[in-house]
């Protein structure tokens, strides 16, 4: 009589170390790092911080394209990949904010509006393609404030001869990320 197994499950380290949760690892790795840049006194660790920001959050569509590539899309690795980056933009507002880069009461207003757009969405599946194109234009134009304020000083623009103060409109673009989450939060749910 032969004993036939189905098919097992993977150990929790051969789930851990698949390339979307090791580049998912990569993006909370890059927390520290990009804290560490956050320099009030220099442009180049601030410019540093920034470069190091974007390079983050560009894993998503790596973590999201080897996911589907490598058909290791699950519920837990949906959540996994919402929660790092979560992480990254979170604690990089807390300390922006500590540095004075982000006002207080614009961070709140970040914090209430990503506590609100859970609460309400809380029952759909964790799926970035059911988000509007207000969601994404909201979700985009907050993560390139981030960074313009990670920049935080003023820099020349080469074409128009002009400097450009990048905190100032950095949290201009933060302030219009809010309305237009608020706009996504309200519009009509686009069917599946």
């Amino acid at each position: 009589m032969s004993l036939v197994q189905g098919p097992t499950k993977p150990s929790f380290s051969q789930q851990i170390t698949t390339l979307p949760n090791l580049i998912a690892l990569f993006k909370i790795g890059s927390v520290p790092l990009i804290v560490v840049c956050i320099d009030n006194y220099s442009p180049k660790m601030s410019a540093l911080a920034s470069l190091l920001f974007l390079l983050a959050i560009t894993t998503d569509f790596a973590d999201a394209f080897f996911a589907r590539k490598m058909a290791t899309v699950t519920t837990s690795a949906k959540l996994w990949a919402a929660l790092t980056s979560k992480i990254l933009v979170y604690t990089t507002l807390v300390f922006l904010t500590s540095e004075g880069r982000v006002a207080t009461w614009l961070f709140s207003l970040l914090l209430i509006k990503e506590l609100a757009f859970n609460a309400l969405n809380r029952p759909q599946k964790l799926s970035t393609e059911q988000q509007s194109k207000t969601g994404d234009a909201a979700e985009h134009l907050l993560l390139i404030g981030i960074s313009f304020c990670l920049i935080y000083f003023q820099h020349s623009i080469l074409i128009v001869n002009k400097t450009l103060n990048f905190n100032v409109v950095g949290n201009a673009l933060l302030m219009t990320s809010i309305v237009l989450s608020i706009a996504a939060m309200i519009e009509p749910k686009r069917s599946a």
